[in-house]
């Protein structure tokens, strides 16, 4: 009788990076999700005036 092969162990959980690193990334996607959020305002706001604002 033919079993399948037992499957590979998980690979180990990533060292939590230091909490500078982890500020500064927080940091970051805060500041681009800021950042999009104000864009797409504006832009909805240009849409519906019918016309592009610069």
């Amino acid at each position: 009788m033919l079993t399948s092969p037992a499957p590979a162990p998980a690979p180990a959980p990533a060292p939590a990076p230091p909490p500078d690193r982890l500020r500064q990334l927080v940091h970051l996607v805060h500041a681009h999700l800021e950042e999009w959020w104000d864009t797409k305002g504006h832009n909805w706001q240009s849409a519906k005036m019918g016309q592009r604002l610069p």
